[in-house]
């Protein structure tokens, strides 16, 4: 907490009119989450609805919200769309009502949100336009009283607890760094870095960029939201292009933001475009896996098998011992239909990470396409010891108990997957599968309603998209659509990817 306090003091004392909103906030910090984020979407409004009247900016007949206010301003230029980002990062966070609202508050919603209002109090406080807030627009820009602390606004509760431990783990490196900022030190010590001068570490460090890279080299279960996020990987790309603008910024940052650039173009389905960002990073550094994985994951999806496949063993090559090269390429195998292959590459990652529930769950997820059941059981139950909400293998014994006819199962562990994301499309079509079969109509039509409500709205597997085309056809005539059974079993030579295998926020589904 201590480099973005700092951060806040500095606007604090050089912005009067916001120096008591930001020091209320500082204090609510630790100690109130629901009350900071009603905080922190308080000053970004105030601060849009200020420009709004300085340049005279309608936002309509609504009210003046971050919702209502940034569209125009942005339309308008007076805020770039690069800066909006920000703004977009505090809605998505601070702003109840959301499709997020379902998951638990912490300090990681704090964090996010907080991080993304100090760069866009910092871009607006530059020396040549200092921040305008209009007189009497307090009252004004305020419209909801303080968030209670039960709703939530992040897609996943995961996503909360890995931001809180990625931000946790800056902390500890700034404390053992003596007078370094974290992130410089933390490049100091990644290989195939140039050390920074002494000028860097009293420079800012990218902080968002170089923790999404930790998180990209470290995933968990709970910080896959987080890396499949657009808004996060914009927010960690704006970074880096902005620490960049400093002298002798190091190669690991020009490459990091090569890497963000991939990941942002990757999750929204431009995969040429993140195929050429991921090979400018191999450009700058040759030897650093993660270009190598990236560029795996793009042409993966892509559908270029060889070359996913010889990128991804790129990646293995320079990091023999990086658990996600190796998980990696199992991956590629699976998407190519190489069941043996990947079944294998899994056990080898399992080797490097004996209690790694994500490759679990995707060695699962192989042998049951592989029909090799008896050994599911024994995996998915480690898994859940691990990882007890991991979503995938929830998901994937919804699937078979659909297969063997058993709706009450299927929704027990369809529920279990909706009880923390909402918003999940395979476990909601699992959902309305089994209420199907059990005979309650009425509500499987609303559940099938929303996954294609929520499929519209916010995308995700693949493998549902020939799922959901069914579901939309009987919908409009009328009727339900037939449940899956067991003759949708992908067969041996087939794509191996049941519609559980890859549901929204699991980032490298390739």
């Amino acid at each position: 907490m201590e480099p973005i306090d700092h951060r806040l003091r500095e606007i604090e004392q050089k912005v009067e009119a916001l120096s008591s909103d930001l020091r209320v906030l500082r204090s609510l910090v630790a100690q109130d989450h629901g009350s900071a984020l009603n905080k922190i979407r308080y000053v970004t409004e105030k601060v849009l609805h200020g420009l709004c009247v300085r340049h005279e900016v309608s936002w309509g007949k609504a009210e003046p919200t971050l919702e209502n206010m940034i569209g125009p301003l942005i339309a308008r230029g007076v805020i770039p769309k690069n800066v909006g980002v920000h703004v977009r990062t505090v809605q998505t966070n601070a702003s109840p009502g959301s499709h997020y609202q379902d998951a638990p508050l912490s300090d990681a919603h704090v964090q996010l949100a907080l991080l993304a209002l100090l760069e866009f109090l910092e871009w607006q406080h530059r020396p040549s336009e200092p921040v305008s807030v209009a007189p009497g627009t307090r009252a004004a820009a305020r419209r909801r009283k303080v968030l209670p602390v039960l709703p939530a606004l992040i897609a996943l509760a995961g996503f909360a607890v890995a931001v809180g431990a990625l931000y946790a783990k800056s902390r500890s490196a700034a404390r053992q760094t003596a007078g370094a900022s974290p992130a410089a030190s933390e490049v100091v010590a990644s290989p195939g870095s140039a050390a920074p001068p002494a000028s860097l570490a009293r420079a800012r460090a990218p902080e968002i960029g170089l923790r999404a890279l930790d998180a990209y080299r470290e995933p968990s279960a709970a910080s896959l939201p987080l890396l499949d996020s657009v808004s996060y990987w914009q927010s960690a790309q704006l970074d880096f292009d902005r620490a960049l603008l400093q002298a002798e910024a190091p190669q690991r940052w020009r490459s990091g933001a090569m890497l963000a650039r991939g990941q942002v173009a990757l999750d929204q389905g431009e995969y040429v475009a993140a195929a050429a960002a991921f090979r400018e990073a191999i450009v700058l550094e040759p030897e650093w896996a993660p270009g190598a994985l990236g560029l795996s994951t793009a042409l993966s999806r892509e559908g270029k098998y060889p070359e996913a496949l010889a990128a991804a063993r790129d990646a293995e090559r320079l990091d023999p011992n990086w658990v996600r090269a190796v998980w990696n390429l199992g991956r590629v195998h699976a998407r190519g239909g190489k069941l043996d292959e990947a079944i294998a590459e899994y056990r080898r990652a399992l080797t490097l990470a004996p209690k790694s529930a994500l490759v679990l769950a995707d060695l699962a997820l192989a042998l049951h396409a592989s029909r090799l059941d008896s050994e599911v059981d024994r995996v998915t139950k480690r898994a859940l010891e691990l990882e007890p909400e991991l979503a995938s293998v929830h998901l994937l014994l919804a699937e078979r108990a659909l297969e063997r006819g058993d709706a009450k199962a299927a929704l027990d562990e369809a529920s279990a997957v909706l009880s923390s994301t909402p918003a999940n499309v395979p476990a909601r079509l699992a959902e309305a599968d089994a209420l199907s079969l059990l005979g309650r109509a009425e509500e499987a039509r609303m559940a099938y309603a929303r996954a294609i409500a929520d499929w519209e709205k916010l995308g995700g597997a693949e493998e549902v998209k020939a799922r959901l085309a069914l579901v939309r056809e009987a919908m409009k005539a009328g009727k339900l659509p037939p449940p899956p059974d067991a003759s949708s079993r992908p067969s041996g030579d087939a794509t191996p990817r049941p519609r559980s295998a890859c549901p929204p926020g699991v980032p490298l589904c390739n």
